[in-house]
């Protein structure tokens, strides 16, 4: 059986030899003397747990910390600091950094021992968790990409049906088959959207754009939908709000999605808003505005969840999958921005937004 990999940063070589008595023939040992090294090391090696000491040469542990914690990969390594300061405000210091438990010198050898074994189990833990996570994750992957051909099988012989039925009833029950088949694939697309935003393979491509001209090259497609349920789509544009940094393409998404949801839950003859916001410390404020039904308090808290189903319903034949305001706020994170919504309650709206930094 492997043995797990613990990294002791400590300069004190009589410590050290502490260490590596304490530790023989249980853990696999890194050591470094220096907070540099250290970094190194959990950069390249696969380091389990880290014993971390706060004086070193170069710098403070508690910084060293912070440092590592900052980075993705070794966000999910246990840091446990070991040190002589014991006052209550460097404990809460060492834990508002990232690190996982403290203890003070001299340590104390059953309860360090029995630290380091718990926190590798509580890493075993999540290894085993992120494993079964990522097989779910590629198992509902490879069964949405399955399902999507024979529904488009169904959906094309569906329309075949459709056109050459003569009865009434028969071609209600074809817009029927036509719904629902919609819903299904809208369901798995939006599955295979956030896999692939969740995939270590997914870029965001970062490039300068006009907003109000992006807005309007994506607005005439969405203003024939409105135009259908005798919805109207103003736009106001700030003047101070111009060009932004973000990916085009992934605006668009996100603009689809949000302009489409206000046409989907509002009644005929209401407006949607479109509206561009200069806003403090450099970034573009974009809002899609409409007059229906609006969110209680209990749907602001859920409503860029996954598959969640609030008070409000569509208010045409439309269908919801409960995942694109999900896979809004995804790829507004990716971007550097902000997502929010805002409402009065029942009746009275919704104002669904976003920001990105200007250019």
């Amino acid at each position: 059986m492997t043995k797990s990999v613990v990294l002791i940063v400590e300069d004190e070589l009589l410590d050290i030899e502490l260490y590596k008595e304490m530790f023989a023939g249980r853990y696999d040992l890194l050591i470094a003397q220096t907070g540099e090294h250290a970094a190194g090391i959990a950069e390249k090696e696969a380091v389990d747990l880290i014993l971390l000491d706060v004086m070193l040469p170069d710098t403070n542990g508690i910084e060293l910390c912070r440092k590592l914690k900052s980075v993705k990969k070794l966000q999910h390594i246990p840091v446990i600091i070991i040190t002589s300061l014991d006052t209550p405000e460097d404990k809460m210091h060492a834990l508002q950094v990232g690190a996982n438990d403290f203890l003070n010198k001299p340590v104390d050898r059953t309860e360090l021992l029995l630290k380091v074994k718990n926190h590798l189990i509580i890493l075993e833990q999540y290894n085993q968790i992120k494993m079964q996570n990522r097989e779910i994750n590629r198992f509902v992957e490879i069964m949405a990409h399955d399902f999507k051909n024979p529904l488009a099988v169904i959906m094309g012989y569906n329309e075949l049906i459709a056109d050459r039925a003569e009865d009434d009833s028969v071609r209600g029950y074809c817009d029927a088959v036509r719904r629902n088949s919609q819903r299904m694939l809208d369901g798995i697309n939006e599955i295979l959207d956030i896999r692939r935003i969740e995939s270590s393979s997914f870029n965001i491509k970062l490039e300068k754009f006009d907003l109000p001209e992006q807005i309007a090259d994506i607005a005439g497609e969405w203003m024939v939908l409105a135009k259908n349920k005798d919805i109207k789509i103003n736009f106001f544009f700030d003047p101070q709000v111009n060009a932004v940094i973000g990916d085009w393409e992934k605006f668009n998404d996100i603009f689809a999605n949000l302009v489409s949801n206000a046409v989907k839950y509002s009644p005929p003859g209401t407006t949607i808003s479109v509206i561009t916001e200069n806003t403090p410390r450099g970034f573009a404020k974009i809002t899609v505005k409409d007059q229906g039904l609006g969110l209680t308090e209990d749907d602001k808290k859920k409503v860029f969840g996954e598959f969640q189903k609030l008070s409000a319903r569509p208010t045409g034949s439309e269908t919801s999958t409960g995942l694109g305001l999900s896979i809004v706020k995804r790829l507004v994170k990716l971007m550097g921005g902000k997502v929010g919504v805002e409402s009065e309650g029942h009746n009275k709206g919704s104002s669904f937004w976003f920001t990105l930094k200007k250019a």
